[in-house]
């Protein structure tokens, strides 16, 4: 399965498939939780998460991939962009693990 193990220059580990939500934010405790409590409120479920450290020291910059089960609501990924360190959220669709793009011939 294809991987993510750098985004700029923050070092993590994600799978690249499916449903993704790429976020950057404040490595500050309760990032985790809020996200978590958000999608869990709009029954969207978490099937894995990765976080990269700036540098890997503490309470620097930091980015997050989700795999999600599901493609979650707008309205969700709204709620965890008001949340004060996190500075920007992007949906992302992959295909599934195995599968071609849309756009690619089979």
């Amino acid at each position: 399965m294809p991987r993510l193990i750098r985004l700029g220059e923050h070092r993590m580990e994600a799978y690249l498939d499916g449903n993704l939500l790429v976020f950057h934010h404040s490595d500050v405790p309760g990032i985790v939780g809020a996200i978590g409590d958000t999608f869990g409120r709009y029954k969207v479920n978490i099937a894995q998460m990765a976080v990269g450290r700036l540098g890997n020291e503490p309470g620097g910059k930091a980015v997050g991939v989700l795999n999600l089960d599901d493609v979650p609501p707008q309205e969700s990924i709204d709620e965890i962009m008001g949340h004060p360190a996190i500075n920007s959220a992007r949906f992302i669709r992959l295909p599934a693990h195995g599968a071609l793009p849309p756009w690619m011939p089979g």
